[in-house]
């Protein structure tokens, strides 16, 4: 083996060490991923990953106080808030919310096709199975397809496409708070089964997502 190869090598065990030393609940805050842990229902646990990964941008203790508000106005269970509310008694409920540049209408907005997802597929995971496909090289697919399941006829800032020049970080952070995303993540709480056995990945930004594709 070259020296570079060797090189390369020792590198790759570097970090899957920091990974297995780091990748677990106990290093999770302040990270929103968190506010999964006090529920056991997977769909619960869905609905809350969506929203925090949703609102997941600015600063994080804003972010922590706002899905903090939401849970509080949503009860003990989202769930059941979600699936039992009309879209005004939602959007009454968060009528005064704000995060950045979401307001309490885009919020009633998102959580209302929320349940529109559920109720057509049974569960958030269902739906983005139901566009995913082994046999592409990457989930964009996929995601595009979750997207538009939500807003058919183009997607807000909360819930952006691929196809829009979005990097979906929020989008891929959902997938990982799921604990859908991959196998080895002993952070994210498990949910459901990998869709894929591809190693984990880590979203990124909108600024990354430009610099990698630049030449």
């Amino acid at each position: 083996m070259s020296s570079k190869g060797a090189s390369e090598n020792h590198e790759a065990e570097e970090l899957e060490a920091l990974y297995g030393q780091y990748n677990h609940r106990c290093f999770v805050h302040p990270d929103p991923l968190e506010f999964l842990y006090h529920f056991e229902n997977p769909m619960e646990r869905e609905i809350i990953g969506l929203i925090a990964s949703c609102l997941a941008y600015g600063k994080v203790a804003q972010i922590l106080k706002s899905i903090s508000i939401i849970l509080e106005k949503m009860g003990p269970s989202p769930t059941r808030f979600l699936l039992t509310s009309r879209y005004e008694s939602i959007r009454y409920a968060f009528h005064d919310f704000k995060h950045r540049f979401t307001r309490g209408e885009d919020l009633a907005r998102l959580l209302w096709r929320t349940k529109a997802v559920i109720e057509k597929y049974g569960s958030l995971q269902k739906c983005f199975m139901a566009h995913f496909r082994p046999e592409n090289d990457t989930v964009i697919p996929a995601l595009e397809g979750f997207a538009e399941a939500f807003f058919p006829v183009g997607s807000p800032f909360l819930i952006p496409a691929p196809s829009n020049g979005s990097a979906c970080k929020r989008l891929n952070l959902f997938r990982r708070s799921s604990g859908y995303s991959h196998a080895q993540d002993r952070a994210s709480p498990s949910l459901h089964q990998p869709e894929t056995r591809r190693p984990p990945y880590s979203p990124g930004d909108h600024r990354c997502f430009q610099k990698g594709r630049s030449p």
